[in-house]
């Protein structure tokens, strides 16, 4: 069996400048800013895979992204809508953005673990996002 992962694929077609957000690498996760030609990695704590300490339920000043990729996060922030509406103002015009989270899942705390979100919810915390 042939351990592969479409995301993979996905993340090498991007270009430009991608923000990852939750970066920080633990346990037996990979470090997702390697998927990328050119990531930066944002955590709210210090650690391996973070360039860039940061809670995203405030503004982040000064940076501009072409992709997003906030895979497994948004379950683990208390106000996602914050997030969402922050994560707007650092995307360039035509930016995209890869967001999973999981629906049917353990609960895994890190630091917490708040919300499963449906597809509708999705779009109502990123209304901007088509």
């Amino acid at each position: 069996m042939v351990d592969h992962n479409p995301l993979d694929d996905f993340a090498k077609r991007i270009e430009g400048r991608t923000l990852v957000v939750g970066s920080r690498v633990y346990g037996e996760c990979i470090d997702r800013r390697k998927l990328y030609s050119n990531a930066v990695g944002l955590d709210q704590f210090d650690g391996e895979g973070v360039d860039i300490v940061h809670d995203l339920e405030k503004p982040l000043k000064g940076y501009m992204f072409d992709h997003i990729d906030i895979v497994s996060v948004l379950e683990h922030v208390k106000r996602p809508w914050a997030l969402a509406k922050n994560i707007d103002l650092v995307m360039n015009r035509g930016a995209t953005i890869l967001v999973s989270v999981p629906f049917v899942w353990r609960i895994h705390s890190y630091p917490g673990d708040y919300w499963r979100i449906t597809h509708e919810g999705l779009e109502v915390i990123f209304p901007n996002v088509r």
